[in-house]
């Protein structure tokens, strides 16, 4: 995995979306605190956390869209509420991720 992670902002005017600030971040530094957010929300379960890379979405945070890698967890937990909750959270606290991707395992 990359080690750095770049999460591009972009501003709309009339005629056409256009980047205004392209920041970065620390892979392991983002991994870690979801991974935080989860043992909060769910600590008798595991979880795996990575995020992807290859695959960047589009999402809006504030008064700006957001071009950034996706959250991917994989959990052995099924609470679609509080799954909802959770990547609310996670889209909140951590600023380059804007959105988050469940794999549901077996346990």
């Amino acid at each position: 995995m990359e080690d750095t992670i770049l999460v591009y902002i972009t501003e709309s005017d009339k005629d056409r979306k256009q980047i205004k600030s392209v920041k970065e971040y620390s892979a392991r530094d983002l991994i870690s605190r979801i991974n935080a957010i989860l043992k909060e929300e769910i600590p008798n379960h595991e979880s795996k956390v990575r995020l992807l890379t290859e695959a960047y979405s589009v999402g809006v945070q504030g008064d700006c869209g957001t071009y950034a890698p996706p959250a991917e967890i994989e959990v052995n937990y099924w609470n679609p509420d509080h799954l909802e909750k959770i990547s609310t959270r996670i889209t909140n606290e951590v600023s380059a991720v804007n959105k988050v991707v469940y794999v549901l395992a077996k346990k």
